[in-house]
């Protein structure tokens, strides 16, 4: 029986992606087994260097001809499948989505697999594969940023524009850190009296909602409310400009019984 061979593909969708399917780590045990086989597409900006992945026992080439079965995160440009493959990644086409049809469309043309990591499920329908922490501290990061330069633009000066983004920094950590005085600034200076009180709602309370969560909780001066207390918020005689406050809304917030 002839080896089966994986391609892992350059992600190319957006300039700073970093993110892989597979660490040369999980390559390395692998390709312990003699029938399995990689190709890894080169990369200067994947998290992992081309060499980790050499010394992990895989080929390192823009050639994924000889494979099997490629490996990517996001959508691959219908102008690169490749007739006959297995391709996995994140296709978003369950839905329908209209900017992904011709993708699809040039997939069954070219007579390819796709397993979408959307619909890797369990026995009980339950996805496998999904937005967790990391999906909601990403966002977290952007969005305070984004905060930050929308003040400013409006003319209000806040530390939120000091955040960076999270592709500016080296790691988590980084983020962290840089948002941490971010917050030391917010208890010592305080916001502009037209931003107070300032409230950050969150709508769900899920992974990606948890990980967001964790990101101000974890760095700036926050106080929790329930949304029941949103109403009477603006006339509390207690509002600081030295913290934030958070809001976290469930179904019985957001759905009305019929």
């Amino acid at each position: 029986m002839g080896k089966t061979r994986f391609g892992i593909r350059v992600e190319d969708k957006d300039e700073w992606e970093r993110r892989v399917p597979l660490t040369p780590d999980q390559v390395a045990a692998a390709t312990r087994d003699p029938g399995v086989g990689f190709v890894v597409q080169p990369s200067a900006s994947r998290v992992f260097a081309d060499e980790e992945y050499r010394q992990a026992g895989a080929e390192v080439s823009d050639d994924l001809a000889s494979t099997d079965i490629i490996l990517a995160i996001k959508e691959v440009p219908a102008k690169l499948l490749l007739a006959g493959k297995t391709y996995v990644y994140f296709a978003h086409v369950i839905k329908g989505q209209p900017h992904n049809m011709g993708m699809l469309r040039t997939l069954l043309d070219r007579d390819c697999t796709l397993v979408d990591y959307e619909k890797v499920e369990d026995a009980e329908g339950r996805r496998l594969i999904f937005f967790g922490n990391y999906a909601g501290l990403a966002g977290m990061y952007e969005t305070i940023h984004a905060m930050g330069q929308r003040f400013r633009a409006l003319g209000l000066e806040t530390p939120f524009a000091d955040q960076q983004r999270p592709v500016d920094c080296f790691n988590l950590a980084s983020c962290a850190e840089n948002l941490r005085q971010v917050g030391e600034r917010i208890s010592e200076e305080g916001l502009p009296p037209e931003l107070v009180p300032l409230v950050i709602g969150f709508a769900g309370y899920g992974n990606v909602s948890k990980g967001a969560q964790s990101v101000i909780d974890d760095s700036l001066p926050v106080e929790e409310l329930q949304p029941e207390e949103l109403e009477t918020l603006a006339g509390r005689s207690d509002l600081s400009p030295h913290q934030l406050y958070k809001v976290v809304f469930k179904e019985s917030h957001m759905v009305e019984p019929a």
